[in-house]
């Protein structure tokens, strides 16, 4: 089985496409923002120049101007774990938990295990 690698330009995360489609409810980003089906991009938590991946817990939605602002930086100098609960707690406030078969629940449970390495430097 060959696989093949994800274009930047093409690449769309299912939380974004269930976003996009209306299936996700959220009305503000990783950063606090504003967020609407126009300006959602996907922020890569760990920048895939630094060798993140494109799994979705290394995604989060963001506003296309935040994230082109951030460019390759490190995301905690634009975030807080409080923000990230709070980015959570909306997902999972605003939303059941198995949206056909996305388990949205898994989701937020693997981008917070993927803040809580970089904020307590874990490996």
């Amino acid at each position: 089985m060959s696989v093949e690698p994800v274009s930047s330009i093409n690449f769309q995360s299912r939380i974004k496409r269930l976003y996009k489609a209306g299936k996700i409810k959220l009305d503000y980003d990783i950063y606090g923002l504003r967020l609407t089906p126009q300006n959602a991009s996907d922020e890569h938590i760990v920048c895939r120049c630094r060798g993140g991946s494109s799994d979705e817990s290394n995604i989060a939605l963001a506003d296309v101007h935040m994230n082109n602002l951030r460019g390759s930086r490190f995301i905690e100098e634009f975030v807080t774990m409080k923000m990230v609960n709070k980015y959570v707690e909306r997902l999972l406030k605003n939303n059941p938990r198995m949206i056909g078969d996305y388990d949205l629940k898994a989701y937020c449970d693997g981008i917070l295990k993927t803040f809580n390495r970089i904020f307590h430097n874990d490996t």
